[in-house]
């Protein structure tokens, strides 16, 4: 009888847990076909008979591309950082419905970052940009971090899978860099 009773309630763990596990998944499933169809509509997305973004396809990788919002900052610098640079910027990554992810904005203070220790996604965008340029990239999730689920240290979900990111960065400096 004691042998019965215990494999019932495992049976029961068993179904609930399974049970929350696929309505979590199937909810993260809808996530990513809307974060999938964002991305498609801003490649084609037009204002006043403008292009919003553009694809920035980098050299490296032709079949990775992330999207810069037109009409951003353009700073005076005239050096982009490499692939093994350290860059000091300010920035704020998001999700598509606005929920902060990450940001720097509100430290007042400037962040270092190596360029290569960043998400794909991010990696491109640094490169693509000068010393005092603001930009918009959108970078689709598989650049970014895909299929990760991001906790925070109290077991909070601060990120879904599947999640694009858009990053309003500015690029500060490139120090160690020689200047032109």
């Amino acid at each position: 009888m004691r042998h019965l009773l215990s494999i019932i309630i495992l049976g029961l763990v068993i179904s609930f847990f399974s049970c929350s596990d696929d309505d979590e998944w199937a909810e993260f499933n809808e996530w990513r076909k809307l974060n999938l169809a964002d991305f498609v509509e801003k490649t084609s997305e037009v204002v006043d008979g403008e292009k919003v973004y553009d694809m920035i396809i980098p050299e490296w990788n032709n079949t990775a591309y992330i999207l810069r919002k037109r009409g951003y900052k353009e700073g005076t610098g005239t050096q982009s950082p490499y692939y093994t640079s350290t860059v000091a910027v300010n920035y704020v990554m998001s999700t598509i419905d606005g929920e902060v992810y990450q940001s720097t904005a509100d430290a007042d203070t400037v962040t270092t970052l190596k360029v290569n220790e960043q998400i794909t996604g991010l990696q491109i965008a640094l490169q693509y940009m000068k010393v005092g340029d603001s930009c918009e990239f959108v970078i689709p999730a598989d650049l970014a971090y895909s299929s990760i689920i991001k906790y925070d240290m109290y077991g909070n979900l601060i990120l879904r899978p599947y999640s694009n990111l858009v990053v309003n960065i500015k690029l500060i400096d490139i120090p160690g860099l020689n200047k032109e």
